[in-house]
């Protein structure tokens, strides 16, 4: 069984993990996320940690762009095999002065 463990994300984060544990030992892969934004948009990006079973991209700058609601699954660079989970989505919301009214 693969899963995603996800916390509360807002637009714009840094530095929030993700983190998707699979029953595979993924130690020596390269890994890329694979994200689908709401508007459509994938895009990858490689983990920045791998520990056995789990890897975990840490968001940088300009990766969480969209409020809605995401998916996700893994991608090993060395192969056609994609890791995909159980439940693959996670919500993005809007930073609090997006939802502002004026």
């Amino acid at each position: 069984m693969s899963k995603i463990s996800k916390g509360d994300f807002t637009v714009g984060d840094v530095g929030v993990n993700i983190t998707y544990t699979t029953d595979e030992n993924m130690a020596a892969l390269d890994i890329d996320f694979v994200f689908i934004k709401p508007s459509g948009q994938a895009i990858l990006r490689t983990a920045t940690s791998i520990a056995t079973t789990t890897a975990t991209y840490t968001f940088a700058a300009g990766d969480l762009d969209e409020a809605g609601t995401w998916r996700c699954r893994l991608k090993n660079q060395g192969g056609p095999y994609e890791y995909k989970p159980d439940k693959e989505e996670f919500i993005v919301t809007a930073k609090s002065e997006d939802q502002a009214v004026g």
